[in-house]
């Protein structure tokens, strides 16, 4: 029998098997990782040389560090002892009563980390410099801080639970200085960056490991939403510079013999702390995942660990597992509406989500190079419809708990650099035109950097490439978006004289009780603002005022509409827009108009609103609202149109300028029997408004104008105004209205009609104007349908200097409303005359409109036609094929023709003459048009 001596070819296997383990763990417990690596070191230094803003960032991280880390030399407890921790109790057990800290329990061998105060933000007290903060402080009485709200800002003892955030924010800034340290250390190779991050570092780690996560007592509303260290899995901030901090000073710790297991144990109790508690389905979930994907980076590989949980079983979590609390990004994009690229969140929350996935994608991709950005493309579109969000004067819109902000720069930034990174130039050259417009015009400065991301994930230099005149080429006319329940109508967008109207119902997370809610942006600044959201989102001001209609632009039904805010279902329905949301940018189109329905379900109230905007020159226009409001069962008592603005009180005349007085009154209250919001109305003043009155505000104006607002409207029967002044809106950023309006109760518009509003309707038209231009609407009266019917509104307008716009709205547009010279069968209908000569006819949503000799019909189908007098023709667009018959001139023809003048291939329409008695008109046969141009010509004269 021949023996096969098999030890030597197992133990050649075996050391081969431990060389190649010990050289993957050696790879894989390379540091850093997660914003750069070893390798590219001598390239940050000569980045470091060449570039002055790099440059001056470090230097300037060096001078905010060197008195903490000289003094560290000398006073290693100094810093340390500033850290929030149970230095005596060594509690490992803590515990939460609902909202607030309640108690801890248990010694652990060291000082553990200390826990949130609450969860809410909202304290009186501050926020104090390191300097102040006495050391080790751990006493029965809570904290020493100042109050805020009384005169002086005495120090006290107070509770840990009446004081917010406060805990949480001071170990984050102490965190951020070890982090910078920590870089600085690996840098320059100065030891005393080491020690003084180090120190920190391990303190606040030790006592992370010995302190068990938190547990509810009592009260365990929260119980599934809770971090380590604070109330919200969406607050623990800390972990970024905690893992960056880990990852700079990897080497320093493992010479130093640090227990680097603790060190990743507590990052993995951390993770599995993410994914087991928060919220799945909004925002929660993005700004946890960003968390798991800084720990996980973090880690070593899955077989470092003996449960197999490390860096690729992380990343897999946040990628494409899911859990109770926490959803996989792969279905995460899914929730995004896909047309439009929107989230199904109020904007900010929108472009934070956004924002939150780009970022993660970006982190991975750094490290990974996965270019996980063109696998999800969704996530590149949900990042470029943040324009859409923008006035004119580059801030967002205001809806639900969104202020006006600037746009995330951070997501134009990060889109730049995966772009230049996988050559796609095109796209990095339209970007970089963006980013360099709000660089002009002073909104953002990229001159200086200001973080550690920034320094590692933006570009050194911008294409050179020049900046973009407008984001024209990013926003369209109209926008609607039914996940959010939002529409937007654009009327030009330049600051000094681009008109805006966003308008909002109550649909997706963060949303309020507003029913259909109005922004009106003009002249440079939102005239009618949105008040966001109160102090926190459990005070009062906020559950009682600013998330429910008494906040917003809006119509209240018997003094009582009210519903569920922050997670809304309450959508409008959008019967019709114009522009339609798919026409090819017609940005700088005259009209704009949009119509809505919405029930409001405390009352079972049917609320209809059209809003429009018309442009009457380059540098004029008004905006259109009609609100019509009434109970389904008939028993309406009252409906309330309220308009908040800013500036002055509001002055009240006739249409003839005469003042209205006005009287004090104790209405508008809940003793009245009326919403708690309106107990925030103060100076409250009341007139009867039977007949048409004018509302005007002013106010001085961003533009160094005096900015005036001229808010007619039509009086009706059992109807009064009350003029109050409201709240101050906490939507309005500091850099968009003078300083004199930042902080400054509203002026606010309330008007009352007796019973039903349906067919007496809130019908008003707006027109803001700078007072040195003058205003441009200098009469507004209304004509009613031949036919009486109810559900018609007819407003003639005229401005400056002789231009006259009759606009017409049917409340269906399958009714018919009959005039003395013509008729319309649609939703809405804007003829233009200058002077005594036609300028333009708009149908929408219509079949029939008719006005003198000019007739439109579409026939089967309803659809626009818009008809403008240019030189030497007129231009035409319509959404299908239509007849149009106009007057032609009175020589006797047999037909006439009109000539495209703007196709590439000529093409010519015949028109059949008739004879209308004193006058003769074609008839045309047209197919849908395009903005064409085109030019009426005639037959010859015949015998």
């Amino acid at each position: 029998m021949t023996h096969h001596n098999l030890g030597t070819p197992l133990k050649i296997f075996f050391l081969f098997f431990l060389l190649i383990t010990q050289n993957f763990f050696a790879l894989t417990q390379n540091h850093p990782r997660i914003y750069i690596t070893n390798n590219q070191k001598q390239d940050l230094k000569t980045r470091i040389e060449n570039s002055k803003k790099v440059k001056d960032f470090i230097a300037e991280l060096e001078k905010q560090l060197t008195p903490f880390v000289d003094r560290h030399t000398s006073d290693s407890e100094w810093i340390v002892s500033r850290l929030q921790m149970y230095w005596e109790t060594k509690y490992e057990r803590v515990y939460v009563n609902g909202m607030d800290f309640s108690h801890g329990e248990g010694k652990a061998p060291v000082p553990t980390v200390r826990f949130s105060g609450s969860r809410d933000w909202a304290t009186d007290y501050l926020q104090p410099e390191l300097e102040d903060i006495k050391p080790y402080l751990d006493d029965e009485r809570g904290l020493y801080l100042q109050n805020g709200k009384k005169d002086g800002h005495p120090w006290e003892w107070v509770q840990a639970s009446k004081t917010g955030h406060i805990i949480e924010r001071i170990n984050r800034e102490i965190l951020d200085l070890a982090e910078n340290s920590a870089f600085l250390f690996w840098l320059k190779g100065d030891q005393k960056y080491a020690v003084f991050a180090s120190d920190i570092f391990m303190k606040y780690m030790e006592g992370m490991y010995y302190r068990e996560p938190p547990q509810t007592f009592k009260n365990h509303g929260n119980a599934k939403l809770m971090g380590l260290q604070t109330f919200e899995v969406i607050h623990e901030g800390v972990i970024e510079p905690l893992t960056v901090c880990y990852d700079f000073l990897y080497s320093y710790l493992k010479e130093n013999d640090s227990d680097l297991k603790m060190i990743q144990n507590v990052f993995r109790k951390w993770a599995d702390q993410e994914i087991k508690y928060g919220v799945p389905d909004n925002n929660w979930n993005l700004m946890q995942a960003r968390f798991i994907t800084y720990l996980s980076i973090a880690l070593e590989d899955d077989r470092f660990y003996e449960d197999g949980k490390g860096q690729q079983y992380y990343i897999d979590q946040v990628l494409n597992q899911n859990s109770e609390k926490q959803k996989a990004l792969k279905d995460v994009v899914k929730n995004y509406d896909q047309e439009t690229g929107v989230w199904p969140e109020v904007a900010g929350y929108n472009m934070l989500v956004s924002n939150d996935m780009l970022e993660i994608y970006c982190l991975m991709d750094k490290t990974l190079n996965n270019n996980l950005l063109e696998e999800y493309p969704i996530v590149e579109k949900a990042n470029l419809v943040i324009f859409q969000y923008l006035f004119p004067n580059g801030f967002t819109v205001a809806y639900g708990d969104a202020k006006h902000s600037r746009l995330r720069f951070n997501a134009l930034e990060l889109l730049i650099t995966q772009y230049q990174k996988y050559g796609k130039s095109e796209k990095e050259t339209l970007l970089t035109k963006q980013l360099k417009r709000f660089i002009e015009d002073g909104a953002y400065d990229r001159d200086k950097i200001k973080s550690l991301f920034q320094l590692f994930f933006y570009v050194e230099d911008l294409m050179d490439v020049p900046a973009a005149e407008s984001f024209s080429g990013l926003v369209t006319t109209t926008l609607y978006t039914p996940n959010v329940s939002w529409v937007v109508q654009r009327n030009g967008n330049s600051v000094e004289n681009g008109m805006m109207i966003s308008e909002n119902a109550s649909l997706g997370n963060h949303s309020h009780t507003n029913g259909v809610n109005i922004e009106l942006f003009a002249k440079g600044m939102v005239i009618a603002p949105d008040c966001a959201a109160g102090v926190s989102y459990w005070t009062e001001d906020h559950r009682d005022y600013y998330s429910r209609f008494a906040a917003h632009n809006t119509v209240v039904v018997d003094g009582v509409s009210d519903y569920r805010n922050m997670r809304g279902t309450q959508a409008f329905e959008l019967n019709s827009i114009y522009p339609a949301t798919t026409s090819p940018n017609p940005i700088n189109s005259d009209f704009t108009y949009s119509d809505v329905i919405f029930t409001e379900p405390s009352t079972d109230a049917t609320q209809q609103r059209v809003t429009g905007t018309v442009r009457t020159s380059e540098t004029s226009g008004f905006f259109i609202d009609i609100f019509r409001s009434a109970r389904n069962d008939g028993m309406d008592k009252k409906h309330e149109y309220l308009f908040h603005s800013q500036g002055e009180p509001i002055i009240l005349t006739d249409y003839n300028g005469k003042e209205i007085p006005t009287k004090t009154t104790d209405e508008l209250s809940s003793a009245k029997g009326d919403l708690v919001g309106y107990d925030y109305f103060e100076h409250k003043r009341t007139a009867k408004a039977d007949d048409n009155f004018i509302a005007q505000f002013t106010m001085p104006s961003i533009l160094d104008e005096t900015l005036k607002v001229n808010f007619w409207m039509k009086g009706h029967e059992d109807r009064e105004i009350f003029c109050v002044e409201a709240p101050y809106s906490r939507a309005i950023n500091v850099e968009t209205v003078p300083s004199e309006l930042y902080h400054k109760q509203l002026p606010t518009l309330i008007v009352r009609q007796k019973g039903e509003a349906r067919t007496k309707p809130f019908v008003a038209i707006i027109d803001a104007f700078n007072e040195t231009d003058g205003k441009s609407v200098i009469g507004v009266d209304y004509f009613n349908s031949k036919n009486e019917n109810p559900g018609f509104v007819g407003i003639h307008v005229q401005s400056y200097p002789n231009r006259h716009d009759f606009i017409f709205n049917n409340e269906n547009p399958k009714s018919q409303s009959l005039f003395e010279n013509g008729q319309l069968r649609g939703s809405y209908g804007v003829v233009t005359i200058e002077g005594k000569e036609f300028k333009s006819i708009l149908m929408h949503n219509g079949t029939v409109f008719e006005h003198g000799f000019l007739k439109i019909e579409i026939p089967n189908n309803y659809g626009d036609v818009l008809i403008k007098q240019i030189p030497g023709g007129f231009e035409m667009e319509s959404t299908h094929p239509f007849q149009l018959t106009m007057p032609v001139h009175e020589t006797l023809t047999n037909f006439a023709e009109l000539k495209s003048v703007t196709e590439s291939k000529e093409k010519v329409y015949k028109g059949t003459v008739i004879d209308e008695g004193k006058i003769k008109v074609a008839r045309f046969e047209l197919p849908a048009l395009n903005r064409i141009k085109l030019k009426l010509l005639y037959s010859p004269k015949t015998n």
